[in-house]
Formats: C-alpha cells, structure tokens, sequence
C-alpha cells in the first residue's frame, strides 16, 4: 500500500508492477509402471460402502491405495484456507480431507518429500459449464499452498469411454479398470438401497448397519481375489498381440463377471443377516427421495449436513441417489446428442453425400451406447433379482429427460443437468415417495437453475412436496429447520394415507399387530404401486 501511495502519480508503476507472463500449468511428472510397487493411490468423495469396494477392486488390479477420511468441518476450513475464494464445497472438503490425510502421515514420520513422491491422489475429470471442471487445477493450487508442491494428481475423464490407456502410465484406465469400477457401483448401490430402506423400521438400533459392515467386509475379501479363468487370460495374452478381437474378448469378461460367484455371493449374503433381524414395520415413516448435485447427494458427511441420516433421526426413510443412475445419465445424453445430430440432417432439404459417412458413424454410436445401458440394466437387474428386487429399479433415462423437457433444455450438461428436475417428477408423480429434498453446495450454478424452474413445477404439481437445501457449512439449524418443515408436511401425507387405507379396508390394526415385532419381508418393487408405505405393504401381506 505504501508503494501505491508513494507512486501515485507514476503512470507506469501498476504496468511494471504487473505479472506478465502468461500462466503455465506446472510440470507433474507421471505416475509410470517403474512405481507401481511403492507409490499408494489415493481416492475419496463417495460413501464408505462405495470406497471399500473401489479399494478392493484396486487391489485386485494390483495398485497400492487407501481411502480419504470422511470429511468434516475442518476439512471445509482448511479447503479454504488454501483453496481459491468462491468455489463449490465438494471441492474445500474433499481437497482439506487430502490435505489432512496427508499431514496425519507427515505426523507419522513419513518425510515430506516421500510422501509427494510415493502417493497420487485419483479423481475423476469433466469440463463444461460446471465449476467441476475446475477442481483439477484447484487441487494442485492448494495443494502448491500448502507445501505439497510436486505431488500428483490423477484424473480419468467421465466422458472418454472405456479406454483411456497411456503406455508408460502404471495407472491403466481400461476395460479390467472399468469392468471392476462398474462392478463395484453396482454392488455398492443395491447394498445401500437396501441398508435404507430398512434401518428405520429394526428394533435394535444398529442392527440393519452391523449387518451391512459385515456384508461390505466379506465383499472387500471376495473382490480382492476374483482371477480370470485361464481361456480368459490366454486369450488377452493373443489379444495384446492382436491375434483375438478386443470386442469379443470384452464379451467374455463381461459374460465372467454376470455370473461370477465372487459377486454374485455378497447380495445373498446381505440377505441372509437381514433375516436374523426383528423389525417394527407398522412405524408410519414418509419415504424421502434424496437428489441434487452429485457429491452433495452421494456423500455421508458434513458435506451435506449428515442430512441422510438427520431424516432418518426425524422418522423418515430415505431414497438414496445410486451412482448407476450417474452413469447410466452419461451414457443418455451421448446418445441423445447424437439422434439430434441425425434428425437435423435428415430434417435438413439438402441431405449432402459427405454429410452420410458422419451419419453412418453416428448411428453405430448409438448402436455402441444401446448396447452399453442394456449390458448396464442387465447387470444392475441381475444383482436386485439377487435381493428378491427389493433395491428400487433404475429410472429409464428417457423417461426422466420427457418428463424435464418442458422445464428444462436437457442438453444442458453443466452439474446434473436436467436430472433434479426429471426425477423429483418421476418419483413424485408415480407415488414413489412423499417428499423429495435436493441437496447442493451454496452458489451450485446448475443446481440454482433447477431450483429457479421448480417454483413452476410446484405450481403445475400441487402433490409435490419439494425442499431445497444448500449446505454450505454454515446456518446448519436454519437448513434443518427448512427441511423439517417440509418434512412435517410429508409426515401428514403418510398419516393420512395409512388412515385411509385402515378406513378403506375397515382393519383392526390389533388383530394383526403381533407386538410390533416383524421378521424380514421382502417389500418387491414389482413397477410403480400406489401404496408406498411399508406398513401398508406389511398389513396387505398379512391379510393375504
């Protein structure tokens, strides 16, 4: 300031002062095969069912990793601290959660030096009109400010296919990498769906998660071990060589983990701990779908105010966001772009003869990604056949992006698109749930998009009950107090729904209350019912 003042009247003093070169992005050396045995990859951001599975997975691919630590507050106040001003949140929890993990090893004793040249931290990559597409230069930044200066960071990009492999590189984003990764969403999804569904109504406290523990145990042992038969491997050995197709040899992995017994295993070992538990299933509970922005929606944490299991402390039970739903919406909207691409050609008078090869390549495209969302359906039904279909199904992408069209243009990619919109309608209006709550960082431009249309939604839809929730750290009591507004109001909904069906059916609850304790029923979601309960569903079970 003193400068300024003293050179005033020195027309040039701001031009010397100012920065001229233009802005480099440091050089990170890669992570190569020479380092695979001594450097540990470094991964976070989702729930902890999801990570214990990544890192099994990881494991069997032979990598070295470890998971980030849930983060806090203090993560939150440490992004900040060394973050840019004015970013999503995701990106100061996750990058403080890094920077805890990495002083916690510091204390341990492991130098600096050692832990910038033996650790990699792997995230996943996106551009676009969303902030997301910032968080890689984001996290070198801080990373630079805190002292870590050198240390890497990974990244595999969502909208690259199933093939991303650079020779040299140790970390090899190919079809075993995503085979696996796929597997272990899949697994992950259907677990949790589950674990929500029916933690509210057990009697012990704790019982329907000790189960889950166990379940994810026993799961992170059995992905640690799955091998390739010896046709598979002999056969990858003459693909290397290009003596067998790649495709067909895709094929086969693909055919090995349907039916694989290390994974088919874990869903009918979830089962069977369910069982053993007692329940109390006339607890009149509304049913919440949770959405929004995707790591506010995915994460169990400070993140989003703990906000899954504040519903639940507050009688509700939860619709989780599966990440399968992510990457099917990745999937949709490649294939959308391209029949676009298609219909405004041949709309077009003039259908030019160079303009036929580029539709050609289209139209195999989208034949590629049909495939790719049935393979995916396939295996997210086999696994929820595998827990007698109680995980609710996968909402058709198409369905979401007609029921959202009218509201929003779903070619408008940035955060999650038009998906807030499409399935806050899709699960209201087919009476899949009572209330839907959207959770997302303060300042999430797309989110505040979708926000900003649901007040017309709300208009058009009297029977949606709509609560929207920034979790930006602060005003904690405020945004609970938001939600439990509207959670009052679904609490009344599902009252009165449980009345009526009594009056209705003119039933005397006491004659088949058996002590409000329950052994395990399957509750089937055989497509879109009306009654939605679980009481309901128990008292139509025990008349039949």
């Amino acid at each position: 300031m003193r400068d300024c003042v003293e050179n005033i009247d020195d027309d040039n003093f701001f031009a010397k002062k100012r920065h001229k070169q233009h802005y480099k992005r440091p050089i990170e050396y890669p992570f190569k095969e020479s380092e695979l045995k001594t450097t540990t990859i470094i991964f976070g951001g989702l729930t902890w069912k999801h990570e214990i599975l990544l890192k099994a997975s990881f494991e069997n691919l032979g990598y070295l990793c470890d998971i980030l630590p849930n983060p806090d507050f203090e993560s939150l106040q440490i992004g900040k601290e060394f973050c840019d001003p004015g970013l999503c949140n995701p990106v100061y929890f996750t990058f403080g959660a890094l920077i805890k993990y990495l002083k916690k090893l510091e204390a341990s004793g492991i130098p600096k030096e050692k832990i910038i040249k033996n650790y990699v931290y792997l995230t996943a990559g996106s551009c676009g009109p969303c902030r997301f597409g910032m968080y890689e230069s984001q996290f070198r930044i801080g990373l630079n400010n805190a002292g870590y200066t050198g240390f890497r960071v990974i990244i595999f990009q969502q909208n690259e296919g199933l093939d991303q492999v650079k020779e040299e590189y140790a970390l090899k984003f190919n079809h075993d990498f995503f085979l696996r990764i796929l597997g272990s969403f899949i697994l992950a999804d259907i677990l949790n769906d589950v674990a929500y569904q029916y933690r509210p109504y057990e009697i012990e406290t704790g019982s329907v998660d000790k189960a889950l523990k166990e379940t994810i145990d026993k799961a992170y042992l059995n992905l640690k071990i799955i091998e390739y038969p010896s046709i598979i491997k002999k056969l990858s050995k003459l693909a290397e060589k290009q003596f067998f197709p790649n495709y067909l040899l895709l094929l086969l992995k693909i055919v090995y983990f349907y039916y694989c017994k290390e994974y088919n295993d874990i869903p009918k070992d979830f089962l069977k701990r369910l069982k053993r538990i007692n329940y109390n299933f006339f607890k009149i509970k509304p049913i919440v779908k949770v959405t929004g922005e995707f790591w506010a929606q995915t994460t169990e944490s400070d993140g989003n105010l703990n906000m899954h299991r504040f519903l639940e402390q507050n009688n509700a039970q939860v619709i989780p966001e599966p990440l399968s739903n992510w990457i099917m919406y990745i999937l949709h909207q490649s294939r959308y772009i391209k029949q676009l691409y298609i219909s405004n050609n041949f709309k077009s008078t003039k259908l030019l003869s160079k303009n036929a090869k580029s539709i050609i390549k289209e139209l195999v495209g989208i034949i590629i990604i049909r495939i790719l969302e049935k393979l995916m359906m396939l295996f997210y039904n086999h696994f929820r056949k595998k827990l007698n279909k109680i995980p609710f199904s996968l909402p058709s992408q198409d369905k979401l992006r007609f029921l959202s069209k009218k509201y929003y243009n779903p070619l408008i990619e940035g955060g999650e698109g038009h998906l807030e919109i499409g399935k806050t309608l899709y699960y209201s209006l087919n009476n899949l749930c009572h209330m839907v709550i959207s959770l997302k960082p303060f300042g999430c431009m797309p989110s505040t998009m979708s926000d900003g249309i649901m007040s017309s939604i709300l208009n058009h839809n009297n029977n949606v009950l709509f609560s929207s929730i920034e979790t930006g750290g602060e005003g904690i009591i405020n945004m609970y107090s938001r939600v439990l507004m509207t959670l009052n109001e679904a609490k009344e909904k599902a009252k009165n729904e449980f009345e009526q069906f009594i009056k209705k059916n003119n039933i005397d609850i006491n004659q088949i209350t058996n002590g409000y304790k329950h052994n395990f029923f399957p509750f089937r979601k055989k497509g879109e019912k009306k009654n939605i309960l679980f009481s309901i569903k128990y008292i139509e079970k025990s008349l039949n």
